[in-house]
């Protein structure tokens, strides 16, 4: 992949970038490919050479990665970091590397590093789950007992003035405890994603499935006669109507559900039919306004 400075940032950050060795080993899939959209890791094996990511759009993953060697050299003696572990299950080798393994009485505490959202923060990411639940996995098949998960989340947008306030984390770093599985419970569903994957070894993988495209739904917003902002908004067409036959001057306007990841985050859009069209349907809306 070649990394890109559109914007003239600093070079050294350019060349930490490109600097960045990530390594599944020998494994099919890594955890974090296994648990993502299966038409998206498989565009990105076979556009790889092809792709292209600016600097600008990949700061916070940098400092992911910062974060990780400061793990490395400063985590405690009964601390275990980016321990990477391999297995085998129905023909396919997963890996994961682990960034901390806490050694407690009775088995081990898993932590994961994010930086993220406040949002993320407080409503959690399903992702996290599964990701986290993955490595329990490849740690128990290995002998050692798991007791615990948890992600340190360091917060990229939080506000002091927002502090303590309905749920807001009261400081830029907070500890998010995540349920562990069941040991079967873990080994179904990595059977599971791996059949997914499975399917995608053809020409044309699967589209992804509305939550892998992180769809929002339809919205119908009342608005006041003559403002912009919304006075209220609904997921249903009926709730909308209801408001609006008790009030006199307001109207609805249908917003569609859009495909946030399609839209702004995901890294092979320019591959993919769904992607590609639906970015030529957004310049035509956009010609067409101007």
């Amino acid at each position: 992949m070649n990394i890109t400075n559109k914007y003239d940032l600093p070079e050294v950050l350019v060349k930490f970038a490109r600097a960045k060795n990530y390594n599944r080993g020998d494994a099919k899939l890594s955890v974090t490919q296994l648990i993502n959209s299966p038409r998206i890791v498989a565009l990105q094996e076979r556009h790889h050479d092809e792709m292209e990511q600016d600097i600008s759009d990949v700061l916070f993953s940098l400092l992911g990665t910062a974060t990780h060697y400061v793990l490395e050299q400063y985590s405690e003696e009964e601390v275990i970091t980016e321990q990477r572990y391999f297995h085998t299950i129905n023909g396919w080798k997963i890996s994961g590397a682990i960034d901390r393994q806490v050694k407690v009485n009775g088995g081990r505490v898993l932590e994961d590093w994010k930086v993220t959202s406040a949002y993320a923060a407080m409503s959690g990411k399903s992702e996290w789950e599964e990701q986290l639940n993955c490595y329990a996995y490849l740690v128990r098949v290995h002998g050692y007992a798991v007791v615990g998960l948890k992600i340190n989340a360091i917060i990229r947008d939080w506000a002091r003035r927002n502090a303590g306030k309905d749920g807001y984390p009261e400081a830029p770093i907070m500890q998010i405890d995540v349920p562990l599985w069941t040991f079967e419970e873990q080994e179904n569903f990595i059977k599971q994603r791996i059949a997914l994957h499975a399917a995608t070894v053809m020409d044309d993988p699967p589209m992804c499935t509305p939550d892998e495209r992180w769809m929002k739904p339809d919205q119908w917003a009342v608005i006041k006669v003559g403002n912009k902002r919304a006075f209220k908004v609904f997921l249903t067409e009926a709730e909308a109507q209801e408001l609006v036959a008790q009030k006199s001057g307001f109207t609805i306007v249908h917003r569609p559900g859009q495909p946030t990841r399609c839209m702004s985050f995901c890294p092979v859009k320019q591959f993919c039919d769904y992607g590609s069209t639906l970015e030529e349907s957004n310049e035509a809306d956009s010609n067409s306004a101007g």
